[in-house]
């Protein structure tokens, strides 16, 4: 996005990640940002991966307002000391675990975003 290549094309949100890839392959779209998983589905039809953004966590669990301070540490603990692996694979098959995040851990994640919205706004 840096180096202008966007510039002069349109942006769509196009829900699922499975619906990028299905867009880009029947022409509706050229290029669209989806999940490495999901992309590699798709490479045997055709699909190219031409770039790949640093990695970021792709699950978040959070607590709402109401939670005590003492209360989210001990979810954050069960969660980050899990003994049972199904529980991680359960959400997704390669997931072996949790670890804790804070806001900049998605700094590179928020900053696309950033500059998707201010194109879609013009």
């Amino acid at each position: 996005m840096d180096a202008g290549v966007f510039d002069s094309m349109t942006y769509d949100f196009t829900g699922k990640h499975e619906n990028v890839a299905y867009s880009v392959l029947q022409g509706r779209h050229d290029a669209g940002g989806l999940k490495p998983d999901v992309a590699e589905k798709f490479m045997a039809q055709g699909l190219k991966v031409i770039a790949e953004s640093a990695p970021v966590y792709e699950h978040v669990i959070g607590v709402g307002p109401k939670v005590d301070a003492a209360t989210m540490k001990k979810i954050q603990a069960a969660l980050v000391n899990l003994k049972d692996p199904t529980v991680a694979t359960s959400i997704q098959k390669e997931y072996t675990g949790f670890a804790i995040t804070k806001p900049s851990d998605y700094a590179n994640l928020f900053g696309i975003i950033k500059k998707v919205d201010a194109k879609i706004s013009k």
